[in-house]
């Protein structure tokens, strides 16, 4: 379920923003990147982007579990009405499963990208490295 075919449509809902705030978001690099200079998350190899499309993939899944296990969460406090709880659980599921998703599309594109400005590389989700 991809939201959008750029990166555009993520920065507009502020994924980007999302991006920078994440545990390995560009406010951390940024600070880990000042006491060791050399430290990249993705380098500029194939190995390295391939590794780190696969990981976005099985972050993506394990977001969207969570996001249906709060969803049904949510309608079970709705059908007992307890609304308060229907509300934070809501919000909850938005922060921390729906924006994650979006996070992971949004960086996937970015590396396919790169990908392509270095070289036509075709990049399938769990295609073997070396």
């Amino acid at each position: 379920m991809q939201v959008g075919k750029t990166t555009s449509v993520y920065k507009r809902l502020g994924v980007e923003v999302v991006n920078r705030l994440a545990q390995n978001g560009g406010l951390i690099n940024k600070r880990i990147r000042k006491k060791f200079p050399a430290f990249r998350m993705v380098r500029a190899n194939r190995v390295s982007i391939h590794k780190r499309i696969r990981d976005t993939y099985v972050y993506e899944k394990f977001h969207f579990l969570l996001f249906v296990f709060f969803t049904l969460s949510v309608v079970y406090a709705l059908g007992k009405g307890y609304w308060g709880w229907a509300a934070v659980l809501t919000i909850t599921n938005l922060v921390y499963n729906v924006y994650p998703n979006l996070l992971q599309q949004y960086i996937r594109l970015k590396l396919r990208a790169h990908v392509g400005r270095q070289r036509a590389v075709d990049i399938a989700p769990f295609a073997k490295e070396g």
